[in-house]
């Protein structure tokens, strides 16, 4: 990554009479600094009162930013989550690719570091996810015991988890969202699953182990280990 240096002033947020984001003034703002050569802008921090601001108006104040460096070469560095440590510093500018890269503000240093791509990151904290699931790990087990094959409901795999992983405290739409969700990792693992269009009510599942050549993610429904070596299970939901 390129290393870019500058003065990134952090933003406040105006409001106007009626108590809105004032986008053209926070414009205004924007191209003063910019004429007076400053590298980029941080929006969203503290400075803007963010932790005051709803979801909503942090993004309408981020996109009224976006617009006023439009055919610049300002970057942005602005924060998902008010009260994360990391933040998106947003790349755009004349002749260059538009990116987002995932940074975090190193308390000692007092500097932002680069951690990753925007999709890197979302995808190792998806793997993550699925590694530590009950879900996953209840299904696995399912697949195993039926000798390649299982058939039924996310009520029943929600069920089974009680004894073969750690229970699974939501519901049951939860489970089947988190099933969609993780259906390109299951398939990875050697899991494939499909529905069962004739059923009425529930909706059930059914999958079948097969054979995928997979180097990236090494496990498999043939590798489950027992759930004290693997998952740290709660007493309680979250």
């Amino acid at each position: 990554m390129k290393e870019y240096r500058g003065i990134f002033p952090a933003l406040v947020t105006p409001f106007d009479e009626k108590g809105r984001v004032d986008a053209d003034r926070m414009q205004r703002l924007v191209e003063k600094n910019l004429r007076q050569g400053v590298a980029g802008f941080y929006v969203g921090g503290s400075t803007a009162e963010s932790y005051l601001l709803s979801m909503d108006e942090r993004k309408y104040a981020l996109e009224a930013v976006m617009e006023a460096v439009q055919g610049t070469e300002a970057w942005l560095i602005a924060k998902d989550d008010r009260y994360s440590e990391e933040g998106t510093l947003h790349i755009t500018g004349r002749d260059m690719e538009t990116q987002k890269l995932k940074i975090r503000f190193n308390k000692e240093t007092f500097q932002w570091e680069y951690i990753g791509t925007e999709e890197d990151i979302e995808a190792q904290r998806l793997l993550a996810e699925y590694d530590q699931s009950p879900i996953v790990e209840t299904i696995k087990k399912l697949v195993k015991q039926g000798g390649g094959r299982w058939e039924g409901s996310a009520s029943d795999i929600k069920s089974a988890s009680k004894y073969l992983s750690c229970e699974i405290y939501e519901d049951v739409r939860k489970v089947g969202a988190l099933i969609n969700k993780f259906e390109a990792l299951l398939y990875l693992d050697g899991i494939d699953y499909k529905y069962d269009t004739k059923t009425r009510g529930k909706r059930k599942y059914i999958f079948d182990v097969v054979n995928v050549d997979n180097d990236e993610h090494g496990s498999n429904v043939d590798n489950v280990e027992p759930v004290q070596q693997g998952l740290s299970c709660t007493t309680s939901a979250t």
